[in-house]
């Protein structure tokens, strides 16, 4: 979904805080972020639709600041548990041009690779904000359950402060994330990111 790429970017680069923290030089580079969406098998319409995602700027230089906003229609109210699956790859690669996409288990202690969520509704990044109604022009306060409608989050300021210094293999190169919502063990929604990240020493 929409905001997969943010909370695998948290995750990777470890420090993201709304405050204002004073940044502290370290390593450098940026994270470009693109968000396409995906098939659902059949010919169903997804439940949840990402129409539009605005990231400035992009590519995101690290550390540094950013702002997202986000664009979304749900079909239908949702007022019961939807699952998330996670399927995240890093392009790794071999020789002569040749490569291959690895995927990444699952590291629950800090969330990063192809986990599963039981019910989106628990994870922080569902509540506490105000969804903008495109339709009636109002805004409300956006939380589980979600009411059927076309609605539009207002841009979220985020703060990277701090590269990890993990060996570049490990860190940079690209990734490829698709997240499948299932609600029972029905597909109801698909959204792919592919995530460049590049890091460099000395320089941007």
């Amino acid at each position: 979904m929409w905001w997969l790429c943010l909370y695998f970017l948290h995750s990777v680069v470890a420090a993201v805080s709304n405050n204002g923290t004073e940044i502290r030089p370290s390593r450098r580079g940026f994270a470009r972020l693109d968000s396409t969406s995906c098939e659902l098998s059949g010919s169903r319409r997804p439940l949840i639709d990402v129409r539009a995602m605005v990231i400035n700027p992009n590519p995101i230089e690290l550390p540094g600041r950013f702002k997202v906003q986000v664009e979304f229609k749900i079909r239908e109210t949702v007022d019961d548990h939807l699952s998330l699956s996670l399927e995240m790859h890093k392009k790794f690669h071999i020789l002569f041009g040749l490569y291959t996409w690895i995927k990444i288990p699952c590291l629950k202690a800090s969330g990063i690779g192809s986990c599963t969520y039981d019910d989106l509704c628990k994870l922080e990044m569902f509540n506490g904000t105000q969804c903008h109604n495109m339709i009636t022009g109002e805004d409300v306060e956006c939380q589980c359950p979600y009411s059927k409608g076309h609605w539009r989050l207002p841009p979220t300021d985020f703060l990277i402060d701090e590269v990890p210094e993990l060996p570049g293999f490990l860190l940079e190169g690209d990734f490829f994330i698709r997240a499948n919502v299932k609600r029972a063990d029905r597909h109801v929604a698909c959204h792919s990111t592919t995530l460049k990240l590049n890091l460099h020493q000395n320089e941007l």
